[in-house]
Formats: C-alpha cells, structure tokens, sequence
C-alpha cells in the first residue's frame, strides 16, 4: 500500500507515511519477545503493524496469537478500512483494529477485560508508530482541550502554541507498562522548540533509556519537516545517547540486527536548553565544551548587551507599506511616510545605509510605511483619499489586528532600531547597524526582521562586526532552531542566547568594518568571518588557531546539516 497520501489531510489529520526500513528498524529493536503486546496509536497504511505482525511471527507467534497481541488505532475511516483490507489480504487475519481518535482511547489494567470498556486498550509492552503531526492552528477544538487534558493529568502542562504530536505521545505511554519500550518518528522539533521543554523533562522522567537518531537528509520524501527517531526504555541504565546517520539506508546492519548503534558518549542534557548541540560529532562536542569551559568569562550573551523585539506588525503589509510608484499615485504626503525594511535580503552587510534603501526604492519595492498617528478628519487630501479609497479596495478594516486598534489605520508599536537582526536566514543571520535617516525619520521594519535597541556605551558597528566570528555564529546555529527547508528561525529570545566575545578593542574591530561590510555584500561570508576571528578570537580572546579551526568546523557542521536537509 504505497498511495500518496493527499496534501489536505497531511495538513488536517497529519497524516504522513513511514518508508518501510524505518518503520522494520523501530519494530525489531522494540519487539523484543514473543508475547510482548504492541501499540500503534495512529497506524495509517499500517507499515509498522505489518512490520510488527513481520516480527511476532519470526519469534515464533501464531497468528492466533497475535491477533489477540497487536493493537492499532486509526482516526481516518477511508485509511481504517483500507489498511484494514490489505492486513488481511497479506496475512489471512486481522489484529485488533479500532477506528476512533485515539485520545478517545482509553488503557485499561493489565487485569481487565476488553468487555470493561468501550474503545478500551490493555496495558502494552511495545508502543510504535508515526504520531499525526498536526500544528496548533489546526490542533483546535474539543480535540485539543481533550489532548491539553490528558497532558495535564499526567503533569505536563503545555503551551497552546504546542502541536498535536506531544499529548499524542504522552497520552500512549499511559497505554505502556513499567518496563516498556517506545519506539517512535517524531519531529525534530523536539530538540529545540520551546513548547517541547515540558516535553523534554516528562521524557527524562518517564524513560531511562533515551535514543535519539538524527539524519543528515530528509528521510521523508515530498514534506519539509525534519524528523528524528525516539527510541525509549523505561528499564535499563539512565542516559541518553544521540546518534546521526546520514540516512535510513545506514540504519541497515542496525534493522536486521534489531539493535541500536552504540556511541560512546552518554548525555545528560537539561530540559530547558537545546538539544541541538547534542547532535555534533562526538569530537566536535568534546571540543565545544572544552572551549567554552575555558572561555566562559570572555564571553557574554547578545541579551545582556540589547534588547531584541520582534518587528513592525502591520495588519496588512499590502495596505500599510508602500512602494516609491505608489506614494505617487496617491500623492500621499511625505509627512505621513517612514522609510522601511520589509525583507532581510536587504541586509547585505554590517551597515543600513540611505544607499542601500534607495537601492530598494530604485527597485520598485516597498521602501515606506504608512504612519499616521492624526485625526481622520485632519488629514491631508493624499493620505486621507488612500486610507478612504484604497483601503475600502482591500477591505482592510476587516483584517483582525486591523479592526481592534482605536483608529483602524494607526500602526502601533513603530519603533527605530540601533540595528537590524534577521528572522530567518538561509546561510547566516544578518545583522546590520540601522544607518538610514530620510527626512530626519530613522527607518523601521516589519517583523520579518528583528529590531535591536543596544544598551550602554557600546559602539554599533563594532558589535554588528564582531556578530562575524565563528563562535557567534556557531553560537547562533544552536540558539535558533531549523526545519526541513533548510532554513535558520530565530525569535527574539533566542536571539537574546547568541554569545558574542566580550570586546576589549573597539578600534580595532572598526579598522577592519568597512572590509567586513564589503566581503559581506559580496557574499564572501567565510573571507569576512576569517578577518574577524584574527581579530577578535585570536586578538581579543586570545583563542590558539586550532581552537578557531575546531569552531569554525563547528558552525559549518551546524549550517551545512540544516542546508542539507533542503538539498535533499
């Protein structure tokens, strides 16, 4: 049963299929007896019941047996009868099959019956599957309360930004036994976002033994989220060991054996930071900690030097930015205009110049924000005909963040940066001094770029200069977070979490700015990052050569793996 599985119900029931080997791997290391009981909480096309029922019967289960052994459950009626069909086409039986929300299951003891309860699962030794990844916009509804809930009685409180996987998984450890074994795809945003923090912790509390398998490729053809492999014992040894592999095909020896590769590094990670970093070779992470345990009081976090919010949230960027051609049409007044940066393409170097917005002007792209702050009735002819005709056009009233302010067409919270900081970035952030002054009205954004406010004496040039060393941006791959696309998020504060060396010589790190800002907008990103780390890591903090090397293989390790994933 190999059928695309429509985009619509990958979106609503997050719905994704498991390439077979994945699914053998996870089975044969979790299954481990021949009358261990087995779980598949959300069995979509049933790969892992097949590969489960595969399993039982090469330890020698009848299929009597396992009929009565293996459980699946499945909220998609049309997918619940056709895996139904194919199960017994292949095999000639049936395990126990119910179509229901499986947060509308319910375990039961190891001593009761089935006949207890309706839609009732006895207490299992194995818990597998792909858990439906649903986000939080459409994680809604009695769904959601029921999820949150459930989460809750088990003392795990969540965010509402937490997406459906997460109660999912808590929920099926309610159906696991005290010395059960979960073997399970999850997203990777289990290593770094911050709803997954309580996650995390209920993690290390409920197992021992923690697996956690990375790829350098996306293993899941045709959708962009990352994935990693859980593999989790509530018996054994307590620690936690992280694993990359490049892809499922180096899973190979692992899935005929049905055993985990084994490292020689055991972790205790905290819940409350990243886990990203433990993803690094085993080499490469020795070293960082060696370094960093060396360098601690040469280095200090962004966030104690800045402040960093998010952009300007318009209610509508159609209506409330402008392009040069546009201002004109309406003949809107240049007191009623703020020059503005609405795509971090446009931060090319370490300086925001008048150059670089003409440029954007010049283009025909949005250069100005809509900021009127007066009366309707005391506006000048311009601005109040575009609010009046164009806006009607738009029917930007009937936009949310719109229609709640006191005057519909007032921008709140505009505010004018020391620096720029991008939100997201493909090979490195970008971070430049806000240096445009039109009209004697400094520039803003939109929250596609982040707004830096510097506190105390601290030049902006030489910090947006500075920002270019290996460690900060080594620094910045593990405060950020990234997804299938290849793509480095970073909110305002993770932002804040970035390590900058302590400056100890402004002079000379704006000796060597206007060549920074030029091999930057040329793209030489390495030539840049070379000049200042001989400058700042070397000079300053008086790091040997293999100490930058090491870092600079670091944050290379960091940005080519989150590339990668886009490439493949």
């Amino acid at each position: 049963m190999s059928e695309a599985i429509p985009e619509e119900k990958v979106k609503a029931l997050g719905q994704v299929l498991t390439p077979p080997r994945i699914a053998e791997f996870l089975v044969k290391w979790a299954i481990r007896d021949a009358h261990d009981k087995i779980l598949e909480p959300s069995f979509g096309d049933g790969v892992f019941l097949r590969a489960a029922i595969k399993r039982l019967l090469e330890l020698g289960t009848t299929p009597k047996q396992i009929a009565s052994q293996v459980y699946g459950v499945e909220f998609d009626k049309i997918m619940f009868e056709l895996t139904k069909a194919h199960i017994y086409q292949e095999f000639g039986f049936t395990p126990n099959l119910i179509n229901a929300d499986f947060f509308n299951v319910e375990p039961i003891g190891e001593q009761s019956t089935l006949t207890s309860a309706l839609n009732a699962i006895p207490q299992v030794n194995v818990v597998v599957g792909n858990p439906p990844y649903v986000r939080y916009q459409l994680f809604t509804g009695g769904v959601r309360k029921k999820a949150l809930k459930i989460a809750g009685e088990e003392g795990v409180k969540l965010t509402e930004l937490t997406a459906s996987w997460v109660p999912f998984i808590i929920h099926a450890n309610r159906f696991l036994k005290k010395d059960g074994r979960m073997a399970i795809v999850l997203p990777s945003k289990l290593l770094h976002v911050s709803y997954a923090k309580q996650f995390r912790k209920w993690l290390l509390k409920e197992f021992s033994t923690i697996t956690i398998i990375a790829f350098e490729k996306r293993v899941f053809p045709g959708i962009l989220e990352d994935t990693i492999l859980l593999l989790a014992d509530k018996a054994g040894p307590r620690q936690v060991t992280f694993l990359t592999f490049k892809d499922e095909s180096e899973l190979e020896p692992y899935r005929q054996l049905g055993s985990i590769p084994t490292s020689q590094i055991v972790f205790h990670p905290s819940p409350n930071e990243k886990w990203t970093k433990y993803l690094l070779p085993s080499n490469l992470m020795r070293a960082l900690n060696q370094i960093l345990g060396r360098t601690m009081d040469r280095l200090i976090q962004l966030g104690e030097i800045s402040f960093v919010t998010i952009g300007v949230v318009t209610g509508d960027n159609k209506f409330f930015t402008l392009t040069e051609q546009e201002v004109e049409k309406w003949g809107i007044e240049d007191k009623y205009l703020i020059p503005i940066i609405t795509k971090a393409e446009d931060i090319r170097g370490t300086l925001l110049t008048n150059e670089d917005w003409l440029f954007i002007k010049k283009l025909g792209r949005k250069c100005y924000l809509l900021y009127v702050t007066e009366s309707e009735n005391s506006l000048d002819k311009g601005v109040k005909e575009y609010l009046e005709r164009r806006g009607e056009e738009l029917n930007v009233k009937a936009r949310y963040k719109v229609r709640i302010r006191k005057r519909w067409y007032e921008v709140p919270g505009v505010r004018f940066p020391d620096a720029f900081l991008s939100y997201m970035a493909h090979d490195v952030p970008k971070f430049a001094v806000n240096q445009i002054l039109l009209n004697e009205k400094r520039a803003t954004s939109t929250n596609t770029i982040h707004h830096v406010f510097l506190k105390g004496d601290i030049d902006p040039t030489a910090l947006t200069t500075a920002f270019y060393n290996s460690l900060t941006l080594a620094s910045s791959e593990l405060s950020g977070r990234f997804y299938g696309g290849g793509v480095l998020k970073i909110e305002p504060k993770e932002a804040e979490k970035i390590m900058i060396p302590k400056i100890t010589d402004t002079d000379q790190l704006l000796k060597i700015a206007p060549k920074v800002n030029k091999l930057l907008r040329r793209k030489k990103i390495l030539s840049a990052t070379e000049l200042v780390n001989e400058v700042l890591l070397e000079g300053q903090m008086e790091l040997s050569n293999r100490d930058i090397e090491i870092l600079t293989e670091i944050w290379q390790y960091l940005q080519q793996s989150r590339i990668r994933k886009n490439k493949s």
